[in-house]
């Protein structure tokens, strides 16, 4: 009787375990994946338009409300 409740309550651990492990969030990755050489490159509030698409190319999207506003 208590070897069946030991088996019990550690298949019940597992299941739990395992559910919980199901949970887990997901990291995707998108975009262009900027080096930070790439980075040092700009200097916020110097650097030009042209520079910065040289040194990071292009954006993956531009804001739709500000066109002076690029993500990477």
């Amino acid at each position: 009787m208590i070897q069946t409740s030991k088996k019990l309550f550690l298949i019940s651990c597992t299941i739990v375990a395992m559910g919980t492990a199901a949970c887990a969030p997901t990291v995707a990755n998108r975009g262009n994946m900027l080096e930070d050489h790439q980075i040092a490159d700009v200097k916020p509030q110097e650097s030009t338009r042209s520079e910065v698409l040289r040194a990071l190319g292009s954006p993956t999207t531009k804001s739709t409300f500000d066109p002076n506003v690029w993500y990477y």
